[in-house]
Order: structure tokens, then C-alpha cells, then sequence
């Protein structure tokens, strides 16, 4: 399947239109990309982190079949941080902005602060093919 035909792909086009894209700025200039699905009465949601080199998107199709069961799921993407501690306050904050109590997480937790609040850590980069959604853009 080619890049375009992917993009274009009733699946995507599913996700695209039916979940909602929001940014949120925390610390003034820490900028995320949420993308919210399943029940919000859920205040302890499966919290999906896009890696360095893919957007939020790259999980469209663990979010459509999560939330079809009912399963809250947060696809996010983080801001550009120099330092950890700098990214795990991001991160804290926008625990805070989205109201989470705590949250299952897809990626390594660094800080003792940030593990108090993340009760399942797993360890995955989910794409399969990185290309297609390295930050926004198609790569050959």
C-alpha cells in the first residue's frame, strides 16, 4: 500500500472525521496534540505517546477499535522538550489539564513523580511503517 493510498484509506478517513483533534498548551509553550476517545466519565484512560519520529495519528487503529468497545483511549503527541525533566512537567500538566487521575501508558515512565500517577506501562512502537506519518509529513 503506497503512502497517499493509505492516507486516503476509508480507515483513516474514518478516524480523521470522527475523532476530534486538540491542542493544548500547559507551562505556556508546552504544545500537545490530543486526540480523545471513548467514554470521558473514564478518568483512568489507556494514554497512547506517539514516538519521536510519528505523530498521534500513527495509532488511528488501536483508537478506532479500542473506543468501539468502549475503551477510553488518548492518542498524544508531545512537544519538543530539551531535557526529561522539562517533558515528564509537560506531561504532569497535562494530566492535570485533561482531569486524569492516572492513566495506562504505551511508553517508558523515567521520573518517581510521573510513576505515581501511571498505573500500566507498554513498552511498544505501534506503526508499521514510519514513513507514512513522520511528523506530519510522507517521507520516500
Amino acid at each position: 500500500m503506497s503512502d497517499s493510498t493509505l492516507i486516503q484509506s476509508p480507515e483513516f478517513q474514518s478516524f480523521k472525521s470522527s475523532v476530534t483533534r486538540q491542542r493544548i498548551t500547559v507551562e505556556g509553550d508546552a504544545i500537545w496534540t490530543v486526540y480523545d476517545t471513548g467514554p470521558r466519565s473514564v478518568r483512568s484512560p489507556l494514554l497512547m505517546i506517539a514516538p519521536l519520529a510519528a505523530t498521534a495519528e500513527c495509532y488511528y487503529k488501536q483508537v478506532l477499535a479500542l473506543s468501539s468497545k468502549g475503551i477510553r483511549v488518548l492518542a498524544v503527541e508531545g512537544p519538543v522538550s530539551w531535557t526529561e525533566g522539562k517533558w515528564c512537567s509537560s506531561f504532569r500538566h497535562l494530566l492535570d489539564h485533561l482531569n486524569l487521575d492516572k492513566a495506562f501508558r504505551n511508553r517508558e515512565i523515567r521520573r518517581e513523580r510521573e510513576r505515581e500517577r501511571v498505573v500500566v506501562v507498554v513498552m511498544c512502537d505501534c506503526y508499521v511503517r514510519a514513513n507514512v506519518t513522520v511528523k506530519g509529513h510522507i517521507t520516500r
